[in-house]
């Protein structure tokens, strides 16, 4: 360092005037900065060995987790095993033939083999709703019978039932895709209150087939099956409100819904019916009775669920002559002319009674093709009524 200072020196002795600096001020400066940098030095020195502290103690926690995810597997490892040869006796105890043993048949089922044994004993801890059934069977005699009937009741769901009480752990193949709305394993949850596994039957299904707009119908099969109105509600609104943008994935899950269902959602105070027009929901409840040959019969029922008072005197008019003129309305025609009626004759009137307005709905009080045909009918109306009797003149002879 001396050697270069001493070079330093020398150099501006050459280049510096000697009025500017002395070589003592220089000296100074470079001393100065010298002792800076070797400052900065000590202080990246002490980083450097903290940094190499704290690495070092990262390997040994690192070191110490491995060792703890090794046990952890062990532990796992150890467990799985626990549990399958838990699963494995119990399954054995089931299969045995004993005094404990009780079969229970299913009349319902398409296989060749429609029975499957479990243990009295153990089936009987499941709930009090399953223990009073091996208790009673189909006879209510409190006598344990030896065979019993599950009418109503799938053997496979059954068979998943069994398995899980086995082994603890819930199979989500057991949960049907999202175009299939049978739940029969929840079915039997709920039936004997099964609540374990209810519990882990939803949670899956809901993890396997999340709720949108696709599949709102699937989750409101789910939420019938366990009779949870709040949940169904949110259903029903999510399919009403999504009529207008869910284009045919929509439509094709309205048309699958049960009576009750498909009620709820035509009859919707936030149905979004395009452009607000009544007849949109006419037509979707055309295609719903249309959609299964079964429906007819129940068409006047959904019918209710029009409000056919929104819609225009023409439209009216119209479907009048389609249900008296196409026989498909024939099992509904006379309480669908009746409803028919009733809105033209509420058209019709001076005081027209209101009725509840969807949220997207939009009245056609002040269409001109509308007031002039309502004119028109109104004066054809009053042409047919009965004239007031005449009054007799003053004065008239005796």
């Amino acid at each position: 360092m001396a050697a270069v200072l001493l070079e330093l020196k020398t150099i501006l002795k050459r280049i510096v005037p000697a009025h500017s600096y002395t070589v003592h001020n220089v000296s100074g400066k470079l001393a100065k900065l010298h002792e800076m940098i070797q400052s900065r030095i000590e202080y990246h020195k002490n980083q450097h060995a903290q940094t190499k502290n704290e690495h070092a103690q990262l390997k040994v926690e690192h070191a110490q987790m491995k060792i703890e995810h090794a046990s952890l597997k062990r532990d796992k490892e150890t467990l799985s095993m626990a549990q399958t040869r838990v699963q494995k006796a119990l399954q054995e105890i089931h299969s045995q033939n004993c005094d404990d043993t009780v079969v229970l048949c299913f009349p319902d089922s398409n296989s060749e083999d429609q029975s499957i044994k479990c243990s009295r004993t153990l089936a009987r801890q499941w709930s009090s709703a399953f223990e009073a059934m091996l208790r009673h069977g189909n006879q209510l005699g409190n006598d344990f019978p030896a065979q019993i009937e599950l009418k109503d009741t799938e053997m496979s769901a059954f068979q998943a039932a069994l398995d899980f009480h086995c082994s603890g752990q819930f199979n989500p193949d057991a949960i049907p895709g999202k175009t299939q709305y049978e739940h029969p394993l929840l079915q039997l949850a709920d039936r004997y209150d099964l609540q374990e596994l209810k519990k882990d039957y939803i949670a899956m299904a809901l993890q396997k087939v999340p709720l949108s707009t696709s599949t709102a119908s699937w989750h409101l099969s789910l939420w019938a099956t366990v009779n949870d109105t709040e949940k169904k509600a949110e259903c029903i609104h999510s399919l009403a409100s999504s009529f207008r943008t869910g284009g045919a994935n929509v439509m094709n899950q309205f048309l699958e819904l049960n009576l009750e269902d498909a009620k709820s959602v035509l009859g919707h105070d936030e149905l979004a019916i395009p452009g607000g027009h009544e007849h949109e929901a006419l037509g979707w409840f055309c295609k719903w009775v249309q959609h299964q040959p079964c429906r007819a019969a129940q068409a006047s029922e959904l019918f209710q669920c029009v409000r056919l008072s929104l819609l225009k005197v023409q439209q009216l008019i119209d479907f009048q002559d389609e249900v008296t003129t196409n026989a498909s309305w024939s099992d509904s025609k006379k309480q669908m002319c009746v409803a028919l009626r009733a809105a033209m004759e509420d058209k019709l009137s001076v005081e027209c009674v209101g009725v509840r307005k969807r949220k997207a709905s939009v009245l056609t009080d002040d269409d001109p093709a509308e007031k002039s045909l309502l004119k028109t009918l109104r004066i054809t109306r009053s042409m047919f009524e009965p004239m007031p009797p005449a009054t007799a003149h003053c004065g008239a002879g005796a």
